[in-house]
């Protein structure tokens, strides 16, 4: 029977040009959903202009634990860092290379942010670690002097 298997009609709906799709029409509107993390969102989105594109395969993870597992490591443990990457952060040596071992005694406004929003969105940052590891270093920070300003703006 056709109609007893045939698919299901989502709702589709979009953000900063993101496709979001939903089976459960009782949920909240996807702006609802999103809450705050829409406005860090935004802040990610601003250096982009319209030219942003996401390649490659999405990554994907089934784990077999409780749901709050994964929701509290990933966005709040950063205390891994320096035990799970220490050889990499012992070759890496510079600022990030007194974080191997969790050794290093760093300004508490260096260290960076948790942030944690309604319904599980969540990230971690630290503090200029992207600058740290690029290999175009230069270029990097360059392009973050340039970009920093103009998502100030948009706040």
């Amino acid at each position: 029977d056709r109609d007893s298997l045939s698919l299901k009609t989502i709702r589709v709906e979009s953000y900063r040009g993101f496709v979001f799709g939903c089976f459960d029409e009782t949920a909240p509107s996807l702006e609802d959903f999103l809450g705050d993390w829409g406005w860090y969102l935004d802040t990610w989105m601003v250096g982009a202009g319209e030219g942003a594109e996401l390649v490659g395969p999405p990554m994907k993870s089934i784990l077999k634990c409780n749901w709050k597992v994964p929701t509290e490591n990933f966005v709040g443990d950063g205390y891994h860092v320096g035990w799970t990457h220490a050889s990499a952060l012992h070759v890496l040596g510079g600022e990030l290379g007194g974080l191997a071992g969790n050794q290093a005694e760093m300004p508490f406004d260096e260290l960076g942010i948790q942030v944690t929003t309604r319904h599980g969105h969540g990230f971690g940052v630290i503090d200029n670690a992207a600058i740290a590891i690029h290999a175009k270093r230069d270029e990097y920070a360059k392009y973050m002097e340039e970009t920093i300003p103009k998502v100030a703006e948009n706040l």
